[in-house]
C-alpha cells in the first residue's frame, strides 16, 4: 500500500527548499527596532467624550486608559488632565443648565397655580350664589408676593367679573393648603 502525503507537503525522504531570500536572514529582534514593535497608546478623544456626557463615570476611561498607557511606556499624566478639564466643563455646562431649568419651572409652576386658583374662584363662588346674579363669571389674577417660602401665604391681584357685568379688583390670600379668601 502506497501512502500518498498531502498536496503542498514534501514526499517522504524530501526536504522543502528555503524560500528565497539572504542566507541566514531572521526577522527583527524587538531589542534592534523598539518603535517598529511598541503597541500606540490608547486615544485621549473618548476620555473627554466619556467625561463630557456622564461626568465622574470618565473616571473608568481614564484609569483604564492610563494604566494601558504606562503598559507601552507612554506617561498616563495627559488622560487626567483630559479628564480634569471636561469635568470642569460638564460641572459648569450643568450649573448653567440648572440656572436656566429652575426659573424656567418656577414661571411654570406659578402659571399653574395662577390659572387654578382662577378656575376655584369662579366655581366656588358659583356654588355658593346658587345661580344668582352675584355669581363670579371670570376671574383673573396677578401674583402679588413672589412664591418665596412655600409655608407662607400667598397675595394675589385679581380682577373679579360677575355675570351681572360688573367687575371690581380684589386681592385675594392664599393659604398653603390652596384655600383662598379675601381679606377684609
Amino acid at each position: 500500500m502506497t501512502v500518498q502525503s498531502p498536496y503542498g507537503s514534501p514526499a517522504a525522504g524530501q526536504v522543502r527548499p528555503e524560500p528565497p531570500g539572504p542566507q541566514g536572514a531572521s526577522p527583527p529582534e524587538p531589542e534592534q527596532y523598539p518603535w517598529m514593535f511598541r503597541d500606540s497608546p490608547p486615544n485621549v478623544w473618548p476620555v473627554a467624550v466619556f467625561t463630557l456626557f456622564f461626568g465622574l463615570l470618565g473616571l473608568i476611561s481614564t484609569v483604564r486608559r492610563s494604566t494601558r498607557a504606562r503598559a507601552v511606556g507612554v506617561g498616563g499624566g495627559r488622560y487626567w488632565v483630559v479628564f480634569a478639564g471636561f469635568l470642569v466643563v460638564n460641572v459648569v455646562i450643568s450649573l448653567i443648565a440648572l440656572a436656566i431649568a429652575i426659573p424656567v419651572y418656577l414661571n411654570v409652576l406659578e402659571g399653574a397655580m395662577t390659572k387654578d386658583l382662577e378656575g376655584r374662584i369662579v366655581s366656588d363662588s358659583a356654588k355658593a350664589a346658587g345661580g344668582t346674579s352675584t355669581a363670579v363669571a371670570s376671574a383673573d389674577c396677578v401674583p402679588v408676593s413672589g412664591m418665596g417660602d412655600s409655608r407662607s401665604e400667598r397675595s394675589y391681584s385679581c380682577l373679579i367679573t360677575l355675570t351681572s357685568g360688573r367687575s371690581d379688583t380684589f386681592t385675594v390670600v392664599v393659604d398653603t393648603n390652596g384655600r383662598w379668601s379675601v381679606p377684609e
